[in-house]
């Protein structure tokens, strides 16, 4: 056995600055994003990058071409609130929902009037609760057309230190709103604060079946299955499946691995999200699959 040193980190250091340093004859984008995709390909497959980290540089390289549209919360999910309202009802609000910034509305929610931080009502606590909000303290509001690129907004939001924008559509009509977490979130994945909202990897459903996130650290997977996974070069159920299947699976593949049967729920090309688990008695070969059935 070779006693010299992995040298695949640096090999694959080594493509990424020969892909960066393309003179001024640079093919067109379509294959510049190819070949850096094969790069990506390449660490995964190598074991250099998990498939995380391989999204997070796919999403780097794609964000310069996102637009608002795609990454805001739709006006049917806005939480607006009108201008008339009293601060206990913002008190609730924000106690159920998490949210410290709101838009304020008046008249209609199309009439979007302003912004309200939280934390500009700590000096009006003192006021009976059934006091209207004060006015004086609602913060000028950002608007932004939906076809604006994501890149362009994270600048100016970053610039004039606002941390939320209304979302227009080509009407001038309220689409929606957009936050720094939604364009961060492109890149990093969900961001989770103190405030979200965490729904259990794990979700019992009826006749012993359970529905599975492919992110549950697989040791938590084990212990709630009662199962020994001897050999883990993988941290979650979703990296135990490509582990066993060495490829990502497409939805309605099962997969037989000990007594369980796994049903992929939802995956794209790149990562397995959620599967069905349940159990079978007598167990199956250690690891198998049975393909979808092709429409």
């Amino acid at each position: 056995m070779s006693t010299y040193p992995d040298d695949r980190p640096s090999r694959l250091i080594d493509q990424v600055r020969s892909f960066f340093r393309k003179k001024p004859e640079t093919p067109p984008e379509s294959v510049l994003e190819r070949d850096f995709q094969e790069l990506i390909d390449q660490g995964e497959e190598q074991g250099l990058l998990t498939p995380e980290q391989g999204d997070m540089i796919q999403s780097i390289f794609e964000f310069k071409d996102t637009v608002v549209r795609e990454v805001m919360v739709p006006r049917t999910e806005m939480l607006a609130i009108s201008s008339d309202v009293s601060i206990q009802t913002i008190i609730d609000l924000t106690l159920e929902h998490g949210h410290s910034r709101l838009p304020i509305y008046q008249e209609n929610p199309d009439n979007i009037i302003g912004m309200l931080h939280v934390k500009d009502l700590l000096p009006y606590w003192h006021l009976p609760p059934d006091q209207p909000i004060p006015p004086g303290i609602f913060r000028q509001p950002t608007f932004v057309p939906e076809t604006k690129k994501i890149v362009h907004l994270f600048r100016e939001l970053k610039l004039e230190k606002v941390h939320m924008a209304i979302v227009l559509d080509e009407y001038g009509g309220i689409s929606g709103l957009v936050t720094m977490e939604d364009i961060i979130e492109e890149i990093i994945g969900d961001i989770e604060d103190e405030y979200d909202r965490q729904e259990s990897r794990l979700k019992p459903l009826d006749s012993g079946r359970v529905e599975v996130d492919a992110r549950l650290e697989i040791e938590e997977f084990e212990h709630y299955f009662e199962l020994e996974i001897e050999e883990k070069n993988f941290e979650t159920v979703g990296g135990l499946i490509i582990n066993l299947l060495e490829r990502v699976p497409e939805v309605g593949e099962k997969v037989y691995f000990q007594d369980l049967k796994m049903t992929i729920l939802e995956a794209d090309k790149r990562r397995i999200r959620r599967l069905l688990v349940e159990r079978k008695d007598p167990p199956f070969f250690e690891a198998s699959v049975d393909q979808p059935i092709q429409n």
